[in-house]
C-alpha cells in the first residue's frame, strides 16, 4: 500500500511538470473582451444626460465633451452600432480596436 501511493504521487508530481511545461510552450492567444454600443447617438444622448441633466454642466458639455466625440464621427453614421474590442497582451499590453 505504501508503494502505491509513492508511485501515485510520483505520477501525479511528473503529470503536473509535463503539463505545465506544454503550457508554456504553447502560443497563448490575447484575451479579448467584445463590447459596443447600440449607436453614436445614443452615446450622446447619454452623455448629455449626464453631464447637462444631472451635472448641470451644459457649457461643459458644449465645449468639451460633444467636439471630442464628435471628431471621431465625421463620415460615420451617428444611427449605426459601434463595436468595441479589447484587446489584452503580455508583449502588447491593452489595444482598443473600434468598428464602426
Amino acid at each position: 500500500m505504501l508503494k502505491f501511493s509513492w508511485f501515485r504521487k510520483a505520477a501525479v508530481c511528473a503529470s503536473l511538470c509535463l503539463g505545465t511545461a506544454a503550457a508554456v510552450t504553447q502560443a497563448e492567444e490575447p484575451a479579448k473582451f467584445y463590447s459596443g454600443l447600440s449607436s453614436a447617438d445614443s452615446l450622446m444622448k447619454d452623455m448629455e444626460f449626464l453631464i447637462v441633466t444631472l451635472a448641470k454642466q451644459e457649457a461643459v458639455f458644449n465645449k468639451n465633451v460633444k467636439p471630442n466625440i464628435e471628431i471621431f464621427l465625421i463620415g460615420v453614421n451617428p444611427a449605426k452600432p459601434v463595436g468595441m474590442n479589447y484587446l489584452f497582451d503580455a508583449e502588447i499590453g491593452q489595444r482598443m480596436m473600434l468598428q464602426i
